[in-house]
């Protein structure tokens, strides 16, 4: 049964990183067993500025914060899971080029998605991951 359940996970981790294009991968997973993911590190950024979530990985709920280069008015966020489904989105309006906000996604499973934010220009994006307990 362990076999089957890591297949299976290197089987999606290997589709979603297959499904991007001209963006560079680096990403290092660290299993405690594989069922317990313990840490992820994603250089994974796109466009001007600089997208921290912590902690990660979290149970449902976390912090994004968000600096740009330039002033932002209105910050779009979603979030997908690795099926690539949008599963949360909301908008923001931001006055500046910094904004940080607390997301609550206990009602998600656990697993891997994709934060993807844009300001209307610039898209940065970062993978989390929800788990059970941390």
């Amino acid at each position: 049964m362990m076999k089957k359940i890591t297949l299976l996970f290197l089987l999606i981790f290997a589709i979603e990183l297959g499904t991007k294009s001209n963006a560079q991968q680096n990403v290092q997973l660290q299993l405690a067993n594989p069922c317990i993911i313990v840490g992820i590190e994603n250089q994974n950024t796109s466009g001007n500025g600089q997208l921290t979530v912590f902690p990660n990985p979290n149970n449902g709920s976390f912090i994004f914060d968000l600096t740009t280069n330039q002033n932002t008015d209105k910050i779009d966020l979603q979030i997908l899971n690795s099926y690539g489904v949008l599963v949360y989105s909301k908008e923001y309006y931001a006055n500046g080029s910094h904004f940080s906000e607390n997301i609550d996604l206990h009602a998600l499973p656990c697993g891997i998605y994709l934060i993807r934010i844009s300001d209307g220009i610039n898209v940065n994006s970062k993978r989390i991951i929800i788990t059970d307990k941390i």
